[in-house]
């Protein structure tokens, strides 16, 4: 089977770095709708700042007229460390996916057999058998080899090999359903 490399490379990485965060989502419902996490991200961190302000706000207020307590002063520690960890996990998802979008465009490679895929890579190379696979899901410029369960890998590639793939699988008698 040729490989092929994306011909719109920006588009590929970015719908790459969205769809590498949605793996459980994939694995649970190959089919299913995926929900923005993108979104939710944005939305933790802006709740995190606004929450960190308020709680700031409140503890000025509360040490101005020296009503400070313990349940107070533990109410305000605790509320500090759960939106500074909201905080901290939106900026590791949003750096995570900015380096996954930004990672270089390496010679990586996808081999099909008989008994499954090699991913060949820089650092080395992986056998994945085809029936550690439950589907195969194209969207607009990425497919998804979905594993069966969250022990596997999803494999992300460039949505131009698809006919190569599906060709494939059909002269080899493979049946994994391919979602389009």
């Amino acid at each position: 089977m040729e490989y092929l490399k994306s011909q719109n490379k920006e588009k590929y990485r970015e719908e790459m770095a969205d769809l590498f965060f949605k793996n459980a989502q994939l694995i649970k419902d190959p089919k299913g709708e995926l929900k923005s996490f993108y979104g939710a991200t944005i939305a933790g961190t802006i709740l995190a700042g606004a929450g960190l302000f308020l709680l700031t706000f409140g503890l000025i207020s509360t040490l101005i007229k020296k009503q400070v307590n313990v349940s107070a002063a533990v109410f305000f520690i605790v509320a500090y460390l759960f939106f500074i960890i909201i905080g901290l996990l939106s900026v590791l998802v949003l750096s995570s996916r900015k380096r996954i979008k930004n990672r270089p465009d390496n010679d990586d490679r996808l081999d099909c057999d008989k008994e499954g895929l090699k991913l060949i890579t820089s650092k080395g190379e992986r056998k994945i058998y085809w029936d550690n696979f439950q589907a195969i899901r194209a969207f607009k410029f990425t497919m998804v080899f979905i594993p069966k369960d969250r022990k596997g890998m999803c494999i992300l590639v460039p949505v131009e090999n698809l006919e190569n793939v599906t060709a494939f699988l059909e002269e080899n008698g493979i049946n994994i359903d391919v979602i389009r």
